[in-house]
């Protein structure tokens, strides 16, 4: 049971953070030395990719953040649209299914939506929070994955066109068409002509 559903302290420094990083730091001589040391650690770590982080502890409202910065930036995208500063495009990388399927309070059209439920954006804003694209998966499609070589056969037995595979015909019934999978979806079946 959840005993607030509002941003607290942590949760709002953690936004306004961002937001002075993206919108004031670079207005003064301090500001911009924070700019630039940040640029050059993302050079050196992470050539062409400028990334910032947020930490904070467990359980300390980090979905709240992200639905705060979200809004944030695509509610100024959308009402400054030729700013190179806002996005309306988020990819939300889980670390794995059942924090993925948490995350789903940051999809606009979710019926538990935290830009909602906790207040987060005024009733006039919403419509510019719907405008935004986001893609919420899990980090395994990022993994590399391990090539092997496989002979002629062994290929052709996982594509289902080898001996013993689907395609192969021993393995069809003798009144079915012969055809690959590629073909499937893609025509009608004899009998239903």
């Amino acid at each position: 049971m959840r005993f607030r559903d509002y941003p607290v302290a942590g949760e709002v420094e953690a936004v306004e953070t961002a937001i002075w990083l993206t919108e004031v730091a670079g207005l003064s001589k301090n500001g911009q030395r924070v700019l630039d040391h940040l640029a050059a650690a993302n050079r050196d770590a992470n050539p062409e990719l400028m990334r910032l982080a947020l930490k904070l502890a467990t359980g300390a409202g980090k979905t709240t953040v992200m639905a705060m910065i979200i809004a944030w930036q695509t509610v100024n995208a959308v009402r400054h649209p030729t700013s190179k500063q806002f996005t309306r495009g988020f990819l939300v990388c889980a670390p794995g299914l059942t924090i993925k399927d948490r995350l789903r309070v940051l999809q606009p059209n979710d019926p538990d939506r935290y830009y909602v439920s906790r207040e987060l954006v005024p009733g006039d804003m919403f419509e510019d929070v719907n405008r935004a694209k986001i893609v919420i998966t899990n980090y395994h499609p990022f993994q590399l994955r391990e090539r092997i070589e496989l002979s002629k056969g062994g290929r052709q037995l996982l594509q289902g066109r080898g001996r013993g595979g689907a395609g192969h015909p021993r393995n069809r019934r003798p009144d079915a068409p012969a055809r690959d999978a590629s073909s499937y979806g893609h025509e009608e079946h004899p009998r239903h002509q």
